[in-house]
């Protein structure tokens, strides 16, 4: 029985990520949903000429530009490359947002393996304890409006550089990095 447990340990959080990755997933390809092809708000995507063409000026104005009160400047980035992939389709946007939420989820399980493994002896709890904590975070169903809500993309797109930050922040040679560039920006 031990040593069943002790296999499953290995598979059980890529087994429950695959879940949730489906249950994300699923809504953009299967069924006729008609929210699938519409996008919220016409001033980020269809007014917005800024992403539809990834060119110097636009990616000026990106950096320049307060569009209904909001600086993006690199979620309107990120909506250009999607739109110079595969046009606009809401479908698609909703897609990366997906896959840009389950890579910080899964670099945020990799910065909780490395802040947890430093006080626990047993690696084998702490790489289950990570990759759980990481799963369920994005599961949560919090997540779902921000997922399935094309204007909400900028929230995974932070997640992302959150948990990149976090993980440099705990490995060494960044992390002095990390504190010197935040103690220039507070001076």
């Amino acid at each position: 029985m031990l040593g069943l447990l002790n296999r499953s340990r290995r598979w059980l959080p890529g087994v429950l990520a695959g879940i949730g990755l489906a249950v994300h997933v699923a809504p953009l390809c299967y069924g006729d949903w008609e929210f699938i092809y519409s996008f919220d708000d016409g001033a980020n995507f269809v007014e917005n000429p800024m992403i539809q063409a990834l060119t110097l000026p636009n990616i000026v104005a990106m950096a320049t530009t307060v569009k209904i009160n909001v600086y993006e400047p690199l979620s309107w980035l990120l909506k250009a490359f999607v739109h110079g992939l595969v046009g606009m389709q809401s479908k698609y946007v909703r897609m990366v947002s997906v896959l840009v939420h389950w890579t910080a989820c899964g670099i945020l399980g990799c910065a909780t393996h490395r802040l947890l493994a430093s006080s626990f002896p047993d690696r084998a709890s702490v790489a289950i304890a990570a990759s759980l904590s990481a799963i369920l975070f994005a599961i949560h169903p919090v997540h779902i409006e921000v997922l399935m809500w094309p204007s909400a993309q900028p929230y995974p797109l932070a997640m992302l550089f959150t948990s990149i930050m976090f993980l440099a922040h705990l490995h060494k040679p960044w992390s002095i990095v990390g504190t010197g560039a935040h103690v220039i920006i507070l001076s």
